[in-house]
């Protein structure tokens, strides 16, 4: 309810007598009131009071009313801040509606006041910060907070960035001689791994398949010679040759993303459960000192942890891979299967033990007084390490569509008999038929596409180093390298977490004979 009527004009008539006068003490020097104004005021306060409003233009009118009466009161002449508002010009018939109009803007004026000190606080530290960054300017114009403030220069920051060994390497490489014999190099080396992706059992199977096919079309070219189209090679082998290669690329890169966070996780975890100290029960006001309380063989027992986890990984990731399509179908190769799973599942019981140890690591410093915030946040590490592993094991167990790569396989020895008459065509368009030019062109031809193919097998399994290969391991992850650098981080951790506890240690038996030496002193 809006109220009676009586009541809401009482308002009105206090809104109308209250407005000249906060009106006039806005600004300085302004007129007295005179007669017309005070003879406007009084027919204002005698007229009827209008109808109430409703409840929706109520609250807008009375918004309104006090956001004007606000802006007369705050709207002012430019004067010094510090001159007091002048009230002697206020002229008014009522001397209560006079003095509740002066403590209104008395309110007004204080908070506008420290609103404007809070103003120039922070335009003098934004002054300051522009003038520092500006170039050539002299101190006296700063601030008294920012005259020994030095914002160093790109230049200057760069020089802090250099490499001697990228230096002389690049100074080599404008050498023009150099950059000669550096193609031939490039060159050579890549002929070498032409030549070792492709040349192995499986590509002279394909090759001999090519060209004894081939031979028999050109002995019937009378029959069977046809000028075929390319089109249902590219997308019988082609395709499904780059959709492998593709897909198994992708996967190399995901393993070392995965990788790289489980090393990472890993590095946390040592970082926190070596280094990290906590305030000693025992002392009051101790900030540190409290690692003292664990046993002494704490540490050692962590490192061991730690060294037999990324050896239990290495070497799950490292066993041979039993999901090709002859462990799937031939079934004398399914006891070396079962043997393989069975050595995994049995490192996967050796994983849960660690984790459980270092579980119980955790719990063993939250005992000496860890704090239980960072005691949940190294569980959460170990959580960590557990997602960054499953990664890893299905990354390892499940790999490209074994569908795919058998009809790529397939295609390579059938697609001769298909693209016999092409051959039998080349020969046939000979001016002297040669069987040498056809034989070579389907080899070749064979050739090309059995090197795609030994490519996509030899990223099949990112974890697994063919050293059957003349280049063992050339797009593979190096993953007993990646591990070797995991373990020196974890051991030079603990060394360095050993030096500094002898190091504190040292520290506070000085301290007590300091103070012991002190009070012998004193008495």
């Amino acid at each position: 309810p809006i109220g009676s009527q009586s009541a809401q004009k009482k308002k009105q008539e206090r809104e109308v007598q209250l407005t000249p006068v906060l009106t006039m003490a806005s600004t300085k020097g302004t007129r007295l009131p005179s007669v017309s104004d005070e003879k406007a005021a009084a027919d204002a306060a005698s007229s009827p009071a209008p109808p109430p409003p409703t409840r929706g233009n109520f609250r807008s009118s009375l918004s309104k009313a006090r956001t004007q009466r606000l802006f007369d009161v705050l709207v002012a002449e430019d004067e010094d801040d510090t001159d007091p508002p002048n009230f002697d010009n206020i002229a008014t018939t009522s001397t209560s509606i006079a003095q509740e109009g002066k403590a209104f803007i008395d309110r007004m004026m204080d908070t506008s006041h420290e609103d404007k000190q809070r103003t120039n606080r922070y335009q003098d530290f934004t002054e300051g910060r522009r003038l520092v960054l500006s170039p050539n300017i002299s101190p006296e114009y700063l601030p008294e907070s920012q005259r020994n403030v030095k914002i160093p220069t790109l230049r200057e920051c760069q020089s802090a960035f250099t490499n001697p060994e990228a230096d002389a390497h690049y100074r080599m490489e404008q050498n023009p001689f150099h950059r000669i014999l550096t193609t031939f190099l490039n060159i050579i080396a890549a002929f070498y791994i032409w030549v070792a992706h492709t040349v192995n059992f499986e590509t002279l199977l394909a090759i001999t398949n090519a060209s004894l096919v081939t031979l028999f079309y050109c002995y019937y070219s009378d029959l069977y010679a046809a000028k075929l189209d390319f089109a249902f090679l590219s997308f019988s082998v082609v395709f499904p040759l780059t959709f492998l290669i593709q897909s198994t690329f992708t996967r190399r890169e995901d393993a070392l993303h995965r990788l790289s966070d489980f090393r990472a996780c890993v590095l946390s975890t040592a970082l926190l459960t070596f280094t990290c100290d906590w305030p000693d029960p025992e002392v009051p006001g101790s900030f540190a000192g409290g690692r003292r309380r664990l046993p002494k063989a704490f540490d050692k027992a962590a490192l061991d942890d730690f060294c037999r986890m990324m050896q239990l990984v290495y070497e799950y990731l490292s066993m041979p891979s039993v999901s090709h399509a002859r462990h799937v179908v031939l079934w004398h190769k399914q006891p070396y299967k079962r043997r393989v799973h069975a050595k995994q599942n049995e490192l996967l019981k050796k994983w849960n033990d660690c984790i459980f140890d270092m579980s119980m690591h955790t719990e063993e410093m939250r005992k000496a007084g860890f704090q239980s915030g960072e005691a949940s946040r190294l569980h959460q590490y170990h959580q960590y390490l557990e997602q960054r592993f499953e990664h890893l094991r299905c990354i390892k167990y499940y790999r490209t569509p074994q569908a795919t790569r058998s009809f790529g396989r397939v295609y390579i020895y059938i697609l001769p008999w298909m693209t016999g008459p092409y051959f039998a065509w080349v020969f046939e368009q000979q001016f002297e038929r040669s069987y040498g030019f056809t034989l070579t062109l389907a080899a070749f031809t064979f050739f090309v596409l059995q090197g795609l193919l030994n490519t996509q097998q030899g990223l099949e399994d990112p974890f697994l180093t063919d050293y059957t290969s003349w280049t063992p391991g050339i797009d593979a992850v190096k993953l007993d390298f990646e591990m070797a650098v995991a373990l020196q981080a974890v051991e030079q951790y603990y060394a360095e977490a050993k030096i500094h506890a002898a190091w504190q240690e040292r520290e506070r038996e000085k301290k007590a004979e300091r103070k012991q030496k002190k009070a012998g002193e004193s008495h």
